[in-house]
């Protein structure tokens, strides 16, 4: 899926019906970039409390980045 092939609603649209399912199953990449999504409100209502939940439980998988982010927001 390239960006530029799409409006940014269908991208972000596209994005989320690949990352949910992948992040349910607990894909761990797929929670950081869906946390990513809701923290800056990226195709979807911005929450960041759905963000914090979703850095957490690919952080507790070892996603670094995801741990990153999650002690961002909750400073």
């Amino acid at each position: 899926l390239k960006s530029h092939d799409v409006t940014p609603n269908e991208f972000y649209s596209k994005t989320l019906a690949i990352l949910e399912p992948l992040a349910a199953q607990g894909g761990d990449y797929a929670q950081f970039q869906l946390g990513q999504m809701y923290k800056l409100g990226q195709g979807v209502k911005q929450d960041k409390a759905k963000a914090l939940e979703l850095f957490q439980m690919a952080a507790v998988q070892g996603n670094k980045n995801a741990k990153i982010q999650a002690e961002f927001l909750l400073k």
